[in-house]
């Protein structure tokens, strides 16, 4: 077909669609890509159809509207996915949670799919009769069918290439529109409760993004101390970080919450230790009686501060001596 438009089907559920197409428009009675056995070889069958058309444009014009007619009637829109096209919290946390339950194979569309994926549409690894709920996934999570390959998710520079990786692992699924909108649906629901939720809105409003210091030492933390840690994807810069540090928590915290509430506690412990070490290098430290409800009162300022009862008696005085000072 020389360097013209070639049919691409990424999915059997798109070859099939071209193939069944094909076979009425142009009145074929055998089936084209019933014995193709992998993408690759549903593919050349098309093509090889395609190729019998003798006017160029026509074969264009045949090429187009199926892939347009496919994409408008078996593809997600786009609006449904438009939150997370606009939100980098909400696309970083479905990148999150895609790579942990998702098919990680490092090709699309490769040749190797096998072929008793040729008519499973649905959207899960396991066959169910009824779809679970969100609340169902934070009890027993479970796979799903999109496939993202982890070493793209390495290779994700911002937002705008983030969105059209969850976009491209849907669009070259094997899961049918019916599955694709339930999934869909699935990740709102999940991204509400994260978003909707007091720990997490805390520990958001405690990192501070422009803090490069802070951002670093919570991911050499926690790189250093958890078994298992590893961002979303590989961050270039400060801002990318920050959202990738943010992504991992919004998806830890939901689904292992407790134990991710401990890693919290002792990061930030460590976060305030540290500045306290350099906060405190060349300063003499004092002690100082107090009542039991003073302590209490004092220990309840540390905790509503998020900080170290150094800085809070320290913020404390300064604060009543400005008051003194300017009477």
């Amino acid at each position: 077909m020389g360097g013209s438009k070639v049919l691409h089907a990424h999915s059997w559920r798109e070859a099939i669609y071209y193939a069944e197409e094909l076979e009425e428009l142009l009145d074929i009675e055998r089936g084209l890509i019933e014995e193709s056995e992998t993408i690759d070889d549903a593919n050349h069958a098309l093509n090889n159809e395609i190729g019998r058309i003798e006017s160029g444009s026509k074969k264009q014009e045949l090429i187009n509207e199926l892939i347009t007619n496919f994409n408008n009637t078996h593809q997600l829109a786009d609006e449904e996915l438009s939150y997370l096209k606009n939100s980098y919290r909400a696309c970083g946390f479905c990148i999150a949670l895609l790579m942990c339950h998702a098919n990680n194979r490092e090709l699309f569309g490769n040749s190797n799919r096998e072929n008793r994926e040729k008519y499973n549409f649905t959207p899960l690894d396991h066959n169910t009769r009824n779809l679970p709920s969100s609340d169902s996934f934070l009890r027993t999570p479970f796979n799903i069918k999109v496939i993202m390959p982890r070493k793209k998710t390495k290779s994700l520079t911002g937002q705008k290439s983030r969105y059209r990786l969850i976009r491209k692992a849907f669009f070259e699924s094997n899961i049918d529109l019916k599955g694709q909108e339930y999934l869909i649906d699935l990740i709102n629901d999940l991204w509400h409760k994260c978003y909707s939720s007091s720990n997490h809105k805390k520990l958001v409003n405690w990192f501070d993004r422009k803090n490069k210091d802070q951002i670093e030492s919570c991911i050499d933390y926690l790189n250093n101390n958890l078994r298992r840690f590893c961002l979303p994807w590989k961050p270039i810069d400060l801002d990318e970080s920050y959202h990738a540090l943010i992504a991992y928590f919004d998806y830890q915290l939901l689904m292992h919450p407790a134990e991710t509430e401990l890693t919290i506690r002792k990061m930030k412990a460590a976060w305030n230790q540290k500045k306290f070490r350099e906060k405190t290098n060349g300063k003499r430290p004092y002690s100082v009686s107090m009542t039991d409800r003073t302590k209490e009162r004092l220990s309840w300022l540390v905790q509503q501060e998020d900080s170290n009862i150094s800085q809070v008696i320290k913020e404390l005085i300064d604060k009543r001596y400005d008051q003194l000072k300017n009477l």
